[in-house]
């Protein structure tokens, strides 16, 4: 397993190369080469998650978290982001085509720790 302290740099405090670091986990098998997320069980080389194999393997509509697939060419790439729930027109940068993709927002909130009698904060 990649440790991002083999990507610390000595001369500037500890920083870590955090590029390098990606790449290393990508190049690892640690990451999907697609879409970045993480592979439960990495085969130490590239691979790509199971969710961009769906999209990228089938003719079928597809959902998928962070990328979309031009219906034309069949390119993935990761839309901008959005902020609302909507339908809209996007064109693929591989082909210059417009397509309809329909984007779903959701939100996660954390709320603070439990602050009890007594205790500071």
């Amino acid at each position: 397993m990649i440790s991002f302290n083999d990507y610390e740099d000595e001369d500037e405090n500890g920083k870590v190369d955090w590029t390098a670091y990606y790449k290393a986990q990508v190049d690892a098998g640690e990451k999907c080469r697609q879409c970045g997320d993480h592979i439960i069980f990495p085969k130490g080389f590239l691979t790509t998650c199971q969710n961009c194999l769906d999209l990228i393997g089938s003719s079928d509509e597809r959902e998928h978290e962070r990328m979309i697939r031009c219906p034309h060419c069949v390119y993935t790439f990761s839309p901008e982001e959005y902020t609302m729930d909507e339908e809209m027109v996007v064109a693929c940068p591989q082909c210059d085509k417009e397509f309809i993709v329909t984007v779903r927002v959701t939100y996660h909130f954390t709320s603070p720790k439990v602050i009890w009698e007594g205790e500071e904060e």
